[in-house]
């Protein structure tokens, strides 16, 4: 059931939280399974979505960062995939910076001005 009271129903659900989050909501979970789901990890994602007031800024639709300086693995441009990304004569980027979930969060003016600061 949703907030405002309607009810759907769904043949197949499919759920992207982690494991040690979903354990969390269950009701009634026996001990040494929140024990051993605390020890799982996983992989978070940053997303820092760029826009630019010039046309085809970026070089390729996705590409890989091999640079200690930089906080981002991967940059993709949505303006490249489709004209419909964004407006005419317009371009953009979206980089993805992962981190692993046993590293503390990075806050995100530092993420975007890395960003910044490198490209």
């Amino acid at each position: 059931m949703f907030s405002d009271g309607d009810i759907q129903n769904y043949a197949t659900l499919i759920s992207t939280l982690p494991l040690p989050e979903i354990i969390k909501l269950i009701p009634n979970v026996p001990e040494d399974v929140k024990l051993s789901a605390k020890s799982l990890l996983w992989t978070t994602v940053d997303l820092i979505s760029i826009g630019f007031n010039k046309p085809n800024i970026p070089p390729y639709l996705w590409y890989y960062i091999y640079d200690e300086d930089n906080l981002a693995a991967r940059a993709y441009s949505p303006s490249w995939k489709s004209p419909n990304n964004a407006p005419i004569g317009k371009s953009s980027l979206q980089f993805e910076i992962y981190n692993l979930s046993t590293k503390k969060k990075l806050d995100p003016d530092i993420l975007k001005d890395n960003i910044v600061k490198n490209y």
